[in-house]
């Protein structure tokens, strides 16, 4: 399981309050780690080179597993407190009840939600990047 912690800004869902902290266990279906690497390469006349490295950027591309319509709003009001470029706590192998590593990110770009199907359940696909 997967777990993040939120502060609650959009869409919130009954019971929950503006601004407040919230830990959600995301289930998810696929996590694609995908570091960018920003660096400059030169070439000389004779094929030698120098290589200018700046920095490194993680990225990681998320997709849920199948979310029950019953359970969509909270995952919504998740994604949509967070789609502004909040900071957000995300942890790959803990849970709410027992964080393992949280580390902080903010998602880039916005999300998808799809239809599972003839089914009532959605996946949620988004990318974040790890601060």
């Amino acid at each position: 399981m997967t777990a993040v912690t939120y502060t609650a800004k959009r869409r919130v869902v009954s019971g929950h309050t503006v601004d407040s902290s919230y830990d959600l266990n995301l289930p998810l279906s696929k996590i694609t780690k995908k570091p960018k690497v920003n660096k400059k390469e030169h070439f000389s006349l004779d094929g030698s080179s120098q290589t200018l490295f700046h920095n490194v950027i993680d990225y990681i591309s998320l997709v849920t597993s199948d979310i029950e319509e019953s359970e969509a709003p909270k995952y919504r009001e998740f994604l949509y407190s967070v789609i502004g470029g909040e900071p957000f706590f995300f942890d790959e192998r803990g849970t709410a009840e027992t964080p393992d590593d949280p580390v902080l990110v903010k998602i880039e770009g916005g999300h998808s939600e799809n239809l599972v199907g003839q089914t009532l359940n959605y996946k949620y696909t988004f990318r974040v990047r790890v601060l």
